[in-house]
């Protein structure tokens, strides 16, 4: 080998290194009096934490009572809405709120009221007067001499 081309060499340990990092700063005195009012404003918080979640968890049991209440509300107003209205049943009457059975109840009424109005006009168009028909005698028309004369002739003999 030639000086020219020498072998690789690896690097020694020292070429290696990177340079040293910097000591971290020291770290701040801390005075026992601020631990003390950390310490206490750290309880206080976790006492106020403590009674949120309290009034979080009764605030959770008196929505679950609400709507049990509610519930039974809307399906007692159900039940009025088909007893005041015998034609409908509670499967007719949809909705999870007051507002929404209105609607659905008043729906109902308007199209009960349109069957009605149709099928009373349905019966009017095949009306049959009560009673047995006027008395009226032959028509005329149909009839023949002799037959005119026959009638004549009998309702003169009833006449006397």
């Amino acid at each position: 080998m030639s000086e020219e081309q020498l072998p690789y060499t690896a690097p020694t340990s020292e070429e290696q290194a990177a340079p040293p990092l910097p000591p971290p700063p020291p770290a701040p005195a801390v005075l026992p009096e601020e631990v003390t009012a950390l310490n206490e404003r750290i309880a206080s918080l976790a006492a106020e934490i403590a009674e949120a979640k309290k009034a979080t968890d009764q605030q959770k049991a008196d929505l679950i009572a609400l709507q049990g209440s509610h519930d039974s509300a809307i399906t007692a107003y159900r039940k009025l809405l088909v007893s005041a209205n015998p034609l409908f049943t509670e499967d007719l009457i949809t909705g999870a709120t007051i507002p929404e059975l209105d609607a659905s109840a008043k729906k109902l009424i308007n199209h009960t009221n349109k069957v009605r109005a149709q099928v009373e006009a349905e019966i009017k168009s095949f009306a049959v007067p009560a009673g047995a028909p006027e008395r009226s005698g032959p028509d005329w028309t149909t009839l023949s001499g002799s037959e005119k004369i026959r009638y004549a002739i009998e309702n003169e003999q009833k006449s006397k």
